[in-house]
């Protein structure tokens, strides 16, 4: 079970995200799975001590999908959730509430998802 979060605010963190993030891991080590945390610097540093985790690289976009494989690959997960992780904007680039560029802070997460392009809710067909 991967649970990504980390969602860049200035030089640091927010925390909201991390708190959920720790109890969905203690959930699951009560479940009897074995969940890692994958977060970037700084959180990676905070939590790493604490938790089984696995390091985002920060500002590595043209490597994503060779990132995701390899941690695919290594953690081989039945499960991936963020909890608290900034999303791609339509323009390809991370965004915070005051759409400023946030895409140089971001350990990027979206390709552990899906290695490929992630369908779109335009993309959905809704059955009635």
């Amino acid at each position: 079970m991967l649970i990504g979060t980390g969602f860049p605010v200035l030089n640091t963190f927010e925390t909201d995200g991390p708190v959920g993030a720790i109890a969905l891991y203690q959930c699951a080590e009560q479940l009897g799975l074995k969940p890692v945390i994958l977060c970037g610097d700084p959180l990676f540093s905070v939590l790493n001590a604490h938790y089984q985790c696995y390091p985002l690289s920060v500002n590595q976009y043209q490597h994503l999908p060779v990132i995701a494989e390899q941690a695919l690959a290594a953690l081989k997960p039945a499960l991936v959730l963020a909890i608290e992780r900034p999303g791609f904007g339509a323009n390809g680039r991370y965004n915070n509430m005051r759409g400023e560029d946030i895409s140089e802070r971001c350990a990027k997460f979206r390709f552990l998802f899906n290695p490929g392009p992630l369908p779109h809710a335009s993309h959905w067909r809704w059955r009635q």
